[in-house]
């Protein structure tokens, strides 16, 4: 994404801006309380959002019960660069 902005009811928030691009994730759920979840239902969703900035992300596929990742979406290790800005809305 080149960027994305996360308003309350109130038109406040935050836009957060690739430079030049970014990847991210927004959840209710920290990455650890996904992990530790059996189920869908041992999530409880939380009142934040929380999100998750990336300079890429891999593909989908773990070939655990399907085919793994496709090579043109597998990320390699490689040296990169990227910022990101972040400015508050009000």
């Amino acid at each position: 994404m080149r960027w994305v902005i996360f308003r309350d009811r109130k038109g406040r928030g935050l836009k957060i801006t690739g430079r030049p691009v970014l990847d991210f994730s927004a959840h209710r759920n920290t990455p650890e309380e996904i992990e530790q979840a059996r189920h869908l239902v041992d999530l409880v969703p939380r009142d934040d959002i929380v999100v998750i900035l990336d300079h890429a992300q891999n593909g989908l596929g773990t070939a655990s019960c399907g085919p793994g990742v496709l090579p043109h979406y597998r990320l390699a290790p490689a040296e990169f660069r990227f910022s990101m800005s972040m400015e508050a809305l009000s």
